[in-house]
């Protein structure tokens, strides 16, 4: 694979008899992980739902792709886990697909939530 992104697939053979030969250009696309923001203040005892929409990005250099059917699989953040600066304060949840998180609020306090650094450098921007 080029250091594009982009590798080039070949298939030759027959079909019913007939040589064919198609060559067709994979890319693999970034993607942008928007992350819905929970309410700035919660009550306690309140779990709250948030979640992450993963959109694929629009190739920079302006040419048109056709973008293989299906849905990005929760599988590209999997294992990937919300953190709170004081989990005292807000208890995060653990994931049951990968795009969706909870957080039960303990106590009252102050605490922010995010994503592990090694999550955050793989984002796009």
């Amino acid at each position: 694979m080029a250091g594009s992104g982009i590798v080039r697939v070949q298939v030759t053979g027959t079909y019913y008899g007939q040589p064919v030969s198609e060559v067709a250009q994979i890319a693999l696309a970034p993607y942008t992980a928007t992350f819905n923001k929970p309410p700035a203040v919660v009550g306690v005892g309140v779990t709250v739902n948030t979640s992450i929409s993963l959109t694929a990005e629009a190739p920079a250099d302006g040419t048109s792709w056709t973008y293989l059917q299906g849905n990005l699989s929760a599988a590209a953040i999997a294992g990937v886990e919300l953190q709170s600066s004081n989990p005292a304060v807000l208890h995060p949840q653990r994931s049951t697909d990968g795009l969706n998180f909870s957080f039960l609020a303990v106590q009252p306090g102050t605490a922010t939530l995010s994503f592990p650094p090694r999550f955050q450098r793989s984002l796009p921007g």
